[in-house]
């Protein structure tokens, strides 16, 4: 009778197993192929617009561009009904990606649909942005947003269920009433806050799209930054792990910031002044008694220097030992998305020299992230995402 292996032996088998695999693999490659021959032809193509363009058409062809978008209602504290659009990252309900919304995400995507040349991706990606807009606009969100404005405790502020919520249960949580236990302290709201705002400056938006709530959100962010001192306040970061403070999430909150001060001297935008004004009072000495543009700009002269210094790295404030410390990591590209480099230039009195060796230097960096064997671009070095643990099958 054959006996029953355990379940370490079973691990181990399997480990030895990938192993082989993996080594077989390497070796039917040849020097300088990717695993991926195919993927690298493409790669190649990407060195010009109009191989760029063969190559969107044959993933949207293929069907890789096509997003799974639904509908779905729910109702606010106050009765409010909402209908709300969003990208679903699975079809299935493992939990978290099938189970919850990802504002992040659907920001980016919704973005990246409005800005696009297809009506019917401008249609999609207006609903997902203003869908966002309303997830972030509830009356648990807006509490969380005055409660920490209104707190002047570090512990408070540190704690990331205190913090407005980037993710929530799709079946009965969009309102955000009941408790999403996540690192919640992030950079998606001002990914989400800069986008619309973009929108409407490009007209692809309208202010009239905007409720009350909504504009009273977009009229939070400026003193809920300046509250928690961006510049220097640690987060989770796109990758929702170890709090650092992060030159990317610091990226999207300069912008944002600079975004709002900006649009709050037009009329229409008068509501950004008015929300400001109503918290003023909770905000340190230096930011009371000032208009919303000046308070941006003060706000801006602390946190330039910290910018400039950390430029073009990712975290590097910290001692090499330090798990926090990291020089490159992929979230860098969005200092790429954004055309950062040549936005800090203009706020920072440099030329367009320095911004484009700014770029440069983002670029290396970012480069050294790339997997010579898949041609991919690793989050950052010793990453082990999805490798090890509760979303990594290691037995047969």
């Amino acid at each position: 009778m054959t006996s029953t292996r355990s379940l370490a032996e079973l691990k181990k088998a399997d480990q030895m197993l990938l192993s082989t695999l993996e080594k077989r693999m390497m070796l039917s490659c040849k020097k300088g192929e990717w695993r991926n021959t195919t993927l690298q032809k493409l790669q190649k193509a990407c060195a010009s617009e109009e191989g760029l363009k063969k190559i969107t058409t044959l993933l949207e062809r293929s069907g890789a561009c096509a997003i799974r978008c639904e509908t779905k209602q729910w109702r606010d504290l106050d009765g409010q009904r909402v209908s709300h659009t969003l990208a679903r990252a699975a079809t299935t309900d493992m939990w978290p990606m099938g189970t919850h919304y990802w504002l992040r995400d659907n920001a980016l995507i919704g973005a990246r649909y409005l800005f696009s040349r297809d009506p019917k991706c401008k249609k999609k990606g207006r609903a997902l942005l203003l869908s966002g807009l309303s997830f972030m606009a509830s009356l648990s969100q807006l509490k969380r947003f005055e409660m920490m404005i209104a707190s002047s405790s570090q512990t408070f502020h540190d704690d990331p269920k205190n913090w407005p919520y980037i993710f929530a249960a799709v079946k009965d949580n969009l309102s955000t009433r009941h408790t999403e236990g996540w690192a919640h302290k992030q950079d998606a709201w001002q990914i989400l806050a800069f986008y619309v705002l973009e929108a409407i400056d490009h007209g692809l938006l309208s202010v009239k799209d905007l409720t009350p709530k909504h504009r009273t959100f977009l009229g939070l962010i400026v003193p809920f930054l300046a509250k928690i001192s961006f510049w220097k306040s640690e987060n989770s970061g796109s990758w929702e792990e170890l709090p650092a403070v992060r030159t990317s999430v610091r990226a999207w909150d300069h912008r944002v910031l600079v975004k709002i001060a900006d649009l709050s001297e037009r009329r229409d935008f008068s509501f950004l002044s008015k929300q400001f004004a109503k918290v003023q009072g909770a905000l340190p000495a230096y930011l009371r008694g000032c208009s919303l543009k000046v308070a941006v700009h003060r706000l801006e002269q602390r946190a330039l220097p910290a910018i400039l210094k950390d430029l073009p790295y990712e975290s590097p404030n910290y001692s090499k030992k330090d798990p926090r410390y990291r020089e490159a990591d992929a979230a860098l590209l969005y200092l790429l998305m954004m055309d950062y480099p040549a936005f800090l230039a203009t706020r920072a009195g440099k030329d367009a020299r320095w911004a484009a060796s700014i770029e440069t230097k983002v670029v290396k960096v970012v480069s050294s992230l790339i997997d010579r064997k898949s041609g991919a671009i690793l989050r950052y070095k010793g990453d082990c995402y999805q490798r090890i643990g509760y979303f990594r099958n290691v037995t047969v």
